[in-house]
């Protein structure tokens, strides 16, 4: 008998930087961007880290100890190798947070989960649900996982050790939510350490890097399998693959990875690395003291992480994957029953093949060949985790051994590897920058596909390009089924359950039998008070196969709505008989059940359900309701996820009594506030009639922050509305109707509510903030500045708001108050990285370059993934500081300050791109200062940097190599330049979707008129960049450029002739 898994709670101490606080100020996306509601930013990274005890759950047999987080997403911190004494994945010796995630933090390294919407998950560095189970196998595992407010599906992660395997098993489970789609985004991220010796092992025919396409492993002439060859960082996506394995391996460390899912069920296999350049070494240098080199292997439920389709309402998916720790290998080439095959050519003349078990096996026999020539036949008395099988081949000229098969005992085929045949081709394709563009030529099923791809790329939040695409397709065609079911979708999430049936019935007109579109009518109606009603429509619906068992768990729900017990156990009864193994199902069941008085077969039928998927709130709730322990957090939880969310279905059922004794425990995965709990506590126990209950209840809301007080749930519009006009005196619920309402995209309705906080007395900074987004919204910025003045003076100095309230008053050009703030500030805020940064703009908005520089050179710059701009505003600041010595003919002055903008200093932590460093301006003006200090041979050298050098189109390093082509002489390059930023900036040339968002909005105007100082006309090209301030006073370069001296701008407006003149 073998050792059982051994599993325990240990406390960790690692350095750790603090972890960001959270901003009390929701994100609503109402600018498109952090569409993170109800979850809060974590954006104020800090520099040094500090002792930290961290709480980890230990996973260890004989071969491999695991390390999972709970409290940082469930992250596998570290499969140890103990055979080989090596991890397998990168493990920083300090955690540091840094802005790459949805929220902000994110620490590097492990495996992480990413669930529900593209990029490192919400939950990344949140705690998550998690519980401990052992098997009778001698197994271990850990289950992680949570609930995604507010579209209410679910993940759920079991982290698996078995006795005699040295591998990690995951079995990955999602649910949609009980109503309206959710959206299918997975992502397993396992960051591991890479060395020039690293090798990547997919096993794909192209890559697909989302803004190109390419030939795979070879492009342009270079083997991208091998790490040192990837320059440039990209992600990576490997297409039409043909394994199901995939594998990594170090020849300097001999050790490596082998990961293994059924690639029909996760198609998705990626490679992504920051690049082997300077700007991508910086990165490794934030994530770890020890300068660790990042790359990451992950695998996911599409092929691209551009690819995001709806999770089906009530959908369980569930699949397995495999992280295998491999040593001695000297690479990779399979993985299958339990074994790890390499096979290498050494020199000619000879392969070796190397059979490593990932748990023990005995008595194999092993063939080798070339073709179909047998090489040799072996037995294999014994291999496992600690014992390799190596054997090496004898080859004649132009042999290869490219296949090897391996049977047991009993010749049952383990393993029958054929060498894959990569495509010699080596070939580049550029994505079309423009395919998400709306074309009116479309069809109208055309249109209604790309819409829906719009849809569920943002969902549950709608775009701008959405309601163009919606509202085109509804002239054409009022009745569309298709669009009337999404708008429905739309108004359902948004609380508007009236509209809902409006759309439904309309779309039902083309087609009464649709079954799909039943079932959600049955739902609009149920939440829309019509029971009867929703009753009969799930039964019609009930009738139709593919929506059978959806439509009977909407009917147990809507006898249970209507409080008719014996009528919802028949249809649970009947569902069950349909679908016997379906969790849905079996959860309404366990509600019928217990209401109908049979509390035995309802704690039996919890039980086997608790056993499936131990981190369902769902069934936590029954099982309090039934008074059976859950052992979550190690008997530290009685309910996962939030209480909300799970009190949340039995409001909508109007199961006061069992709401209320759910409410009435405070548990949640988030530091939210207690407030929406005890606000819906409250609506309950007025519902129950027991007025002094409910007096207290709201006595304990008053008392409780409105920081975080984030209500999700679409049930929570209708109980805040209905406890607002009940309690109209009661300010925080008017607030928290605002929030909910906001995060519905409802805004003049959460404003109002806003507005009604602010008549019953609440001078809150969080509901000021809000009132300023709304009034900014509207184009009504003179109050919108007062409400943001009035925020500030109560925040606390609330660093958060600063950077918000800092960005919108340098959008309304109003740069003394943006400084009186800053001075305002305690010297450690000043410290800060997320104010230093936006300090930086303060000075270069007010033309103080040589306060600018001061502050680049004595503070630390914590970018984020999408910060790149503080190497943009360090060029600003160093052409800003070399203006003056420039218009005083001091040369030599102003070529050592220009040198500096070719310099990188570690505080900015950004490193130069390899490809695009975009030090063409620099170069240009140190041609110029050269040329003006009569050395002309030095001027072409740095004319010449700036002219080859390659350029996005549109930015301003590819102006100024329209300035650097014409100072060479080469007019028609020069004006090709000129006329191609005059398209764009017209509208002609179209720019993509990105384009603008990267480098801010006013770049084409900026670059347009720089081509019409490229033509001589500085006047035209003034004005053109005044207009641009007014317009957008935080405009970058504008300023920087109507700074400029007039015999500078008349260098840089010379028309020179052609060469041959």
């Amino acid at each position: 008998m073998c050792e059982a898994v051994r599993v325990h709670l240990e406390w960790l101490e690692i350095p750790t930087t603090p972890m960001p606080p959270d901003s009390p100020y929701p994100c609503f996306g109402w600018d498109e961007w952090r569409a993170i509601y109800p979850y809060s930013l974590k954006t104020d990274v800090t520099r040094d880290p500090v002792p930290a005890r961290h709480r980890t759950v230990v996973l260890e047999n004989r071969y491999v100890r695991v390390t999972v987080l709970p409290d940082m997403g469930g992250r596998v911190l570290s499969l140890y190798d103990k055979v080989a004494g090596q991890e397998s994945f990168m493990v920083p010796p300090t955690l540091r947070f840094r802005n790459v995630g949805a929220r902000g933090a994110w620490l590097a390294g492990g495996i992480e989960f990413n669930f529900g919407r593209r990029g490192h998950t919400v939950f990344t560095v949140s705690p998550v649900t998690w519980a401990v189970r052992r098997g009778e196998d001698g197994s271990a595992c850990v289950w992680i996982g949570s609930l995604l407010e507010p579209i209410e599906s679910r993940w759920a992660v079991r982290i698996q050790l078995k006795p005699e395997r040295a591998a990690l098993d995951l079995q990955i489970r999602t649910m949609g939510p009980q109503t309206l789609p959710g959206m299918m985004y997975w992502w397993t991220n396992a960051g591991v350490e890479v060395t020039k010796d690293s090798r990547f092992y997919f096993f794909g025919r192209y890559a697909d890097a989302m803004h190109c396409q390419h030939s795979w492993p070879v492009r342009d002439g270079l083997d991208f399998s091998w790490w040192r060859n990837r320059y440039l960082e990209a992600d990576m996506f490997l297409r039409d693959t043909e394994r199901d394995y995939l594998g990594f391996y170090d020849f300097r460390r001999h050790h490596g990875l082998a990961q293994v899912a059924d690639r029909h069920q996760a198609p998705g296999q990626k490679y992504f690395t920051w690049g082997n350049h300077l700007q991508g070494r910086y990165w490794d240098r934030m994530f770890s003291d020890t300068h660790q080199t990042y790359c990451e292997i992950q695998r996911g439920r599409f092929a691209t992480q551009a690819m995001i389709e709806p999770l089906p309402a009530m959908a369980v998916e569930t699949w397995w994957e495999s992280w295998i720790p491999i040593r001695g290998t000297e690479g990779f080439s399979a993985t299958d029953s339990g074994l790890v095959l390499s096979v290498t050519p050494e020199g000619a003349g000879r392969a070796c093949i190397r059979l490593l078990g990932v748990e023990p096996r005995s008595d194999l026999q092993l063939e080798a060949h070339s073709g179909r020539e047998l090489l040799g036949r072996w037995r294999i008395d014994h291999v496992s985790p600690e014992r390799m099988f190596t054997q090496r081949v004898g080859l004649k000229p132009s042999q290869r051994c490219d296949r090897v098969r391996i049977t047991d005992a009993a010749g049952a085929v383990l393993m029958d590897w054929q060498e894959y045949r990569f495509s010699q081709d080596d070939w580049f394709r550029a994505a079309d920058p423009h395919q998400h563009r709306l074309d009116k030529a479309q069809s109208d099923d055309e249109l209604f596909h790309a819409a829906e791809r719009l849809r569920w790329a943002t969902w549950p939040v709608p775009r701008g390009y959405l309601h163009q695409a919606q509202e085109e397709l509804l002239k054409r065609d009022p009745g569309h089924p298709g669009l009337l079911r999404a708008l429905a979708e739309q108004d359902l999430f948004a609380g508007r359950h009236e509209r809902a049936v409006e759309h439904l019935r309309k779309a039902l007109r083309r087609d009464r039998r649709k079954a799909e579109l039943l079932v959600l009518l049955g739902w609009a109606l149920l939440r829309s008070g019509q029971g009867e009603q929703a009753a009969s429509c799930f039964a019609q619906a009930g009738c139709h196969e593919q929506a059978r068992r959806n439509a009977l768990v909407g009917l147990t729900c809507a006898h249970l709505h209507a409080g008719s017990w014996e009528q919802a156990l028949a249809a649970a009864d009947h569902a069950a008989r349909c679908c016997p193994h379906d969790p849905w199902v079996g959860l309404v069941r366990v509600m019928a059940l217990r209401k109908a008085g049979r509390a035995g077969e309802a704690s039996e039928l919890l039980r086997e359900l608790l056993e499936a998927d131990p981190l369902w709130s769902r069934l936590h709730a029954e099982a309090l309701l039934l008074g059976m322990k859950v052992d979550l957090a190690e008997g530290q939880r009685r309910i996962g996820d939030d209480s909300v969310a799970a009190a949340a279905p039995y409001i909508e059922l109007r199961l006061w009594d069992d709401a209320r004794q759910i409410l009435q425990i405070d548990e949640s995965n988030e530091p939210w506030s207690p407030a929406p709990r005890l606000a819906h506590l409250a609506y309950v126990l007025e519902k129950l009639n027991q007025p002094e209950a409910t007096a207290e209840a709201l006595a304990q809301m008053r008392q409780a922050p409105l920081a975080l007080a984030h209500p999700a749930s679409t049930v929570s519009i209708a109980v805040l509305d209905e406890l607002a006009q009940a309690h109209p005196d009661e300010p925080a619920i008017w607030h928290m109707l605002g929030n909910v309402l906001a995060s519905r995209q409802r805004h003049e309705e959460a404003g109002a509510a806003w507005q009604r906080a602010q008549e019953a007395g609440l001078e809150d900074s969080i509901t000021l903030r809000n009132l300023a987004l709304l009034a900014a919204r509207r184009g009504q910025h003179d109050k919108a500045v007062e409400l943001y003045r009035r925020a500030w003076e109560n925040s606390g100095q609330n660093l958060y708001l600063f950077s918000e309230l800092d960005r919108y008053f340098a959008a309304r050009g109003l740069h003394e108050q943006r400084r009186r703030i800053y001075d305002g500030l305690s010297e450690e805020a000043k410290d800060r990285s997320i104010v230093a940064m936006r300090r930086i703009l303060q000075l270069l908005d007010s033309s103080m370059y040589v306060e600018a520089m001061e502050e680049l050179s004595r503070r630390t710059y914590l970018r984020g993934e999408y910060e790149r701009g503080i190497r943009y505003n360090y060029v600003e600041a160093v052409i800003g500081l070399a203006l003056g010595p420039i218009a005083a003919g001091e040369y030599d002055k102003a070529r050592a300050i220009l040198a500096k903008g070719l310099e990188y200093p570690q505080n900015l932590n950004m490193g130069r791109h390899g490809e695009l460093p975009n030090e063409s301006p620099i170069h240009y003006l140190l041609g110029v200062v050269e040329e003006l200090a009569g050395s002309a041979e030095a001027a072409r050298e740095h004319y010449l940097a700036a002219a080859h050098e390659l350029h996005t189109e549109g930015t301003p390093a590819h102006a100024y190599e329209m300035l650097a082509w014409l100072a060479l002489g080469n007019r028609p390059r020069g004006m090709d330049i000129a006329h191609r930023l005059e398209q764009m900036a017209r509208g002609e040339l179209e720019t993509p979707l990105w384009f603008k968002w990267h480098y801010g909005p006013a770049v084409l105007k900026f670059t347009h008129a720089l081509a019409q100082l490229a033509k001589g006309r500085i006047d035209e090209a003034r004005e053109m960049w005044r207009r641009t301030l007014e317009e957008e006073p935080d405009a970058r370069w504008v300023r920087l450029h109507l700074n400029m001296p007039e015999c500078l701008l008349k260098m840089m407006s010379r028309l020179p002739g052609y060469p041959q003149d």
